[in-house]
Order: C-alpha cells, then structure tokens, then sequence
C-alpha cells in the first residue's frame, strides 16, 4: 500500500514539474509618461515610468506588477509654472519628503473585458489598496483608475477633485 502512495505521490509530483507558464517579463518602453486626468482634461503628467511586468495571458494569478514614477517628474504643460510648484509643495505631493509614487500588485485577475490588477498604491506616504482594471493587446497595457486625492493627504485647491490616472503603457520583451 505505501508503494502505491510513494509511486503515485512521485507521478503527481514528475506531472508538475513539466508544467509551463508563460509567465513573461515585459519591459516598458523609453519616454513613456502617466497621464492624469481632472474633470476630462489632461491635467498633469510624470514621465520615467521605471516598472517589473511578469505577465502571463493564460495564466493571470502568476503574474506580477510592481511600478515607480518620479513624482518630481510632475509636469502640468508648457505654460503652467504656478501649477507645476505647487504641484511639489507639502499640500500636494510634497515630493522633497515623497519623491516616488509606486504601485506593487498584490492579485491578478482575469475578467470579461481584460484583466484586473488589485494592489497598494504609495502616493505621498500613504499607501491605499486600489483596484487596476487594463488590457493587453499588441504590446500594449491598457489601464487606469481614479483616486480621492483627500484619502492621500493632498489638501491643494487645484487637486481637490477625483484624478484619473490613465496608463498606456508600451512594452517590450
């Protein structure tokens, strides 16, 4: 009876070690920005996206994203210096004292438009669970999600409202 135990306990075992996933490591393209969005305008953006995208199409619950933005990137556009310093005050992102913003997954999900990436945002500090839905077609996440600047400890008029972050993010192997 044992024998038959061990034989088929090493069966199971030699069966799961030739299981392959396609679980690959996507690097994100030179020059890509986060875009940020207020009441439907483009409000600012950071450039020097740095991220680790293991992602697996078939199998979701493999996969793994964690991603940093220099927040002194911060850039409202060419004609907007009042709002690009105070972008970097303690009221807004306070980036002398928080000069990443980072994201790091925690559960991947598969879902009927896509895929959905629950994990911990850091923004100024604090740190919140988010809820990241994107697609990935030709080379391309596709993705965003909103947050209350208030659950952040922004207190700058000019944030006051919801912020939708978009993510168009070009890949490569």
């Amino acid at each position: 009876m044992k024998t038959k135990l061990l034989i088929g306990l090493a069966a199971v075992l030699l069966a799961s070690a030739f299981v392959v996933y396609k679980t690959i490591n996507w690097k994100v393209k030179d020059n890509y920005s986060v875009m940020v969005y207020k009441g439907g305008t483009k409000f600012i953006t950071f450039t020097g996206l740095k991220a680790v995208i293991l992602f697996d199409e078939e199998n979701p619950e493999k996969s793994k994203i964690s991603a940093s933005v220099d927040a002194t990137s911060v850039n409202p556009g060419e004609k907007n210096d009042a709002l690009r310093e105070g972008a970097k005050t303690p009221e807004t992102l306070d980036i002398a004292k928080y000069p990443i913003i980072s994201f790091e997954s925690t559960a991947i999900t598969k879902k009927d438009n896509g895929y959905e990436a629950t994990g911990n945002l850091t923004l100024k500090g604090i740190t919140k669970e988010i809820k990241l839905p994107f697609t990935f077609e030709k080379e391309v996440f596709i993705g965003g999600f909103t947050i209350e600047p208030k659950d952040f400890n922004i207190t700058n008029t000019n944030f006051q409202h919801q912020l939708n972050i978009v993510l168009i993010v070009p890949v490569t192997k």
